[in-house]
């Protein structure tokens, strides 16, 4: 199976801040959705897309199994790419299955991020890796109708304090729905998890009231950006939604931070995922925010 990214939608990469003439390569793959820290997808790989309607260069290249393409960013095109060359191929679930030390189960593990990275020369010798990851996209529609999502919230920020009720508009929230704030490092490991209250007297399949959880320190001094998820049961879980606390006194001042570095921004107006099958053709369209979470690091 091949997911194709349309040509209805508009997928675009720019790098900011770059004052070089010296072209760059972006590099593409697919990666994981789930709790664990981001790694190349056993069962899905990147796959290139050419055609007369296809507009951008690319090709492919293999690195420890994994299938990267590589697009040029120039700086004639203000180091933009319209990413209209790339598809996600979906790999046999009995050829992955048997490769040594491979335990995820591919029937089950049909969330994928599209991962974008380029590495940049410094004048110092080093070497400057951007990354930027998608929010997860389901690629198995059955999945897709089954899974809590949430569209839309009432509050995105509150005081340490909680209580305060929030108010969460989606599909498929059930009587047995719960509600889970999370707070993770960097790699992945947890560092606070609570469940919240949910008013089931006004739950509706597409409504749901839920209280915010006290942060587990109610003291901060600048805001704590966290996550929480709507699960109908152990591995049916939305996609992780955003909520900051803040300061309870109110006094707070964003931190603002010095770089030198390049700001890789990846922009997305919409994303839909066309099924391509021998005898039939569907289309899922995944919830997706328009601006991905950037992560930065020195290689």
């Amino acid at each position: 199976l091949v997911f194709l990214l349309t040509s209805a939608s508009l997928l675009s990469h720019q790098l900011y801040g770059y004052m070089e003439s010296e072209p760059l390569t972006l590099q593409l793959f697919i990666g994981t959705a789930d709790d664990r820290l981001l790694r190349p997808h056993a069962f899905y790989q990147v796959h290139r897309i050419t055609g007369k309607t296809v507009s951008t260069a690319s090709h492919e290249v293999m690195q420890s199994n994994t299938k990267i393409l590589e697009i040029p960013l120039l700086p004639e095109n203000n180091m933009r790419a319209i990413i209209d060359c790339a598809g996600i191929l979906k790999l046999r679930n009995s050829d992955i299955e048997l490769r040594k030390g491979e335990t995820d189960i591919g029937r089950k593990n049909t969330r994928v991020r599209l991962v974008f990275r380029v590495h940049i020369n410094q004048p110092n010798g080093r070497t400057v890796s951007l990354q930027v990851a998608s929010n997860p996209i389901e690629c198995s529609q059955r999945s897709a109708q089954e899974l809590p999502l949430v569209e839309k919230q009432s509050v995105e920020s509150y005081p340490a304090t909680g209580g305060k009720m929030m108010m969460l508009g989606g599909l498929n929230f059930l009587p047995e729905s719960k509600v889970v704030f999370v707070e993770k490092a960097q790699d992945g490991h947890h560092l606070w998890e609570t469940e919240a209250k949910v008013d089931k007297d006004s739950m509706k399949s597409t409504t749901l009231a839920v209280e915010i959880p006290p942060y587990k320190n109610q003291r901060i001094s600048s805001p704590v950006q966290v996550n929480f998820y709507v699960c109908n049961g152990k591995r049916k879980r939305s996609q992780y939604q955003r909520f900051t606390y803040v300061p309870a006194n109110g006094n707070h001042q964003p931190d603002l931070q010095e770089t030198n570095i390049c700001i890789l921004t990846s922009i997305i107006s919409s994303l839909s995922v066309t099924v391509n099958m021998p005898h039939a053709t569907s289309i899922c369209s995944p919830y997706l925010p328009g601006v991905f979470d950037i992560l930065s690091g020195n290689s």
